[in-house]
């Protein structure tokens, strides 16, 4: 799944509403100073005008409904400033003195729509310029501090979250490296960061390192030739940017003949892509794919972007706000459940670790440590191997009708324990819910394979983890352990990620809470 980049203002509208608020309280502090009064009172003036009519000797109200009139222009104004002038184009990347002088540029354009709105209702005498005054100075500090401060909370916030950035290949000629590079120079606060460069041209040599045109950026060559589809199939990899060949004489009959050859290769490797699930985009439009397909502008270059689902801002935003939500109702029932099922459970039946954590694989090849209420034996793994004959699954995944390593079960599997219990009701998996709320793992999703099934995934398979894994799914509700041909699997996990919505998520958390409470599909 694709996340569409947010375009125009709405991408800084915290920015926005910041720079709104800032305003404000620099307009109460000025006029403080101006009255000699106390800063809460001003406050509170907001709400009883006859206080601040007291301050400015007026007898009448009018004075404090005036300055309140004021107060609301300069939130428009300070609207206008941000949207209608692009005073927030790259704040992220701007320095200190080119932020001291956006500030400045803005409160030039905020005092002069304040003037014009004065002069327009013939009020511009009775706003005093003492007061005015103030208010500009104090709105120069209060813009710059705040803006200094959040964008160093945002650039540190930015620069901690390695495992959320998207991870992205370079698809090059060895002649076209430095300068593709060069253009794709992401910066550390960017939402994507380049890993290396693949290629079907000969002269790339998988592990050389490859620089861009002023050598401060070093990524190595990741796979060439046939090694590219292993390579993506078994690594995490977010994206892949296909360049346009640059460096060829279009004249030439041989160049010619070239491209037409790098063309049929990027083709067949995009095709792949799509089966593994890989978003791609490429420089130029040349046909049509299976996948969803935009076009957009990446760091000055246009491209073809392709993936299994595209979807908006919006949509991913709300998604994750849901996932939070439902994250944090999950923590509190699963304290509730570790006091009174987990920790008794265990220390009647297998005194040890309360909770089992697993590297599994999330999105696009990324590993994280799922949680869950330990329901098998400590030597589980180990003994996984002694069983595998008895697997009743068609493909890359593990189960069995008597699993003797589930606590509780007896030397043939066929009791019903505490480790039963727990999985039959799905306790079990209620400590998935941090994964969740660590971003690792949504709500509703692909189920997460463990590093052993995914070594022996084949390129197709691939695609289920083009998403965040979540902790149930369509495959869950249609019956998970009654499905025992894993392509059945894909082939469901595919749906999902095919026609995604808010709307089918709610669908399948509302069948999993009905197929949880008749203990259907649980094993």
């Amino acid at each position: 799944m694709y996340k569409k980049s947010i375009k125009g203002w709405i991408k800084h509208l915290d920015f926005i509403i910041l720079d709104m608020i800032a305003i404000e309280v620099a307009f109460l502090l000025a006029f403080t100073l101006r009255h000699h009064m106390d800063f809460w009172y001003t406050v509170r003036g907001i709400f009883d005008p006859h206080i601040i009519a007291f301050y400015v000797k007026n007898k009448t109200t009018q004075i404090a409904n005036f300055y309140r009139d004021v107060a609301v222009a300069l939130g428009f104004a300070s609207i206008i400033a941000d949207v209608m002038f692009e005073n927030l184009n790259n704040v992220l990347r701007r320095g200190f003195l080119k932020e001291l002088w956006a500030v400045i540029k803005m409160m030039i354009v905020v005092t002069l729509e304040l003037l014009v709105i004065l002069y327009i209702v013939h009020f511009s005498q009775a706003l005093p310029r003492l007061l005015l005054g103030y208010f500009v100075i104090f709105s120069i500090i209060c813009l710059y501090v705040y803006r200094i401060i959040y964008k160093t909370i945002i650039r540190v916030a930015l620069k901690k979250r390695k495992y959320h950035r998207r991870r992205m290949v370079v698809y090059t000629t060895r002649a076209d490296a430095k300068q593709v590079l060069s253009d794709l120079k992401f910066d550390a606060i960017s939402d994507v960061w380049v890993s290396g460069i693949i290629g079907d041209d000969p002269a790339l040599k998988a592990g050389e390192k490859i620089t861009d045109e002023d050598g401060t950026m070093e990524v190595p060559v990741l796979a060439q030739g046939d090694d590219i589809i292993p390579y993506l199939t078994k690594n995490w990899v977010d994206e892949i940017f296909f360049a346009t060949p640059r460096q060829v004489d279009p004249a030439s009959e041989t160049n010619r003949k070239g491209r037409e050859k790098y063309d049929e290769d990027v083709n067949e490797l995009i095709t792949s892509c799509q089966i593994m699930g890989i978003t791609t985009h490429r420089e130029i439009y040349i046909q049509e794919h299976s996948g969803k397909q935009i076009v957009e502008n990446l760091m000055g270059r246009t491209v073809l972007t392709e993936s299994l689902k595209i979807t908006g801002s919006a949509g991913y935003y709300l998604k994750r706000l849901f996932d939070i939500i439902g994250a944090l109702i999950g923590l509190a029932i699963t304290g509730i459940l570790t006091v009174f099922v987990a920790i008794p459970g265990i220390l009647k039946n297998d005194p040890g670790p309360i909770f089992f954590g697993q590297k599994r694989i999330g999105k696009n090849g990324r590993i994280f440590k799922l949680y869950k209420f330990r329901s098998m034996y400590q030597d589980a793994e180990r003994r996984k191997a002694e069983l595998m004959d008895q697997n009743k699954m068609q493909g890359l995944m593990f189960k069995m009708d008597a699993d003797p390593r589930i606590i509780g079960s007896g030397p043939d599997g066929t009791r019903h324990g505490y480790g039963w219990f727990i999985r039959k009701t799905s306790i079990d998996e209620f400590p998935q819910f941090f994964n969740v709320l660590k971003g690792e793992m949504s709500l509703v999703g692909t189920r997460p394979p463990t590093v052993d099934e995914w070594d022996n995934y084949e390129a197709h398979h691939r695609a289920r983890m083009a998403i965040r894994p979540g902790i149930t799914g369509l495959w869950q509700v249609s019956g998970r352990s009654d499905i025992t041909d894993f392509e059945e699997v894909i082939r469901l996990d595919l749906e999902y990620i095919n026609n995604w919505s808010l709307g089918y998520d709610f669908k399948i958390l509302l069948a999993t809470i009905k197929a949880v409470a008749h203990s259907k599909g649980a094993e």
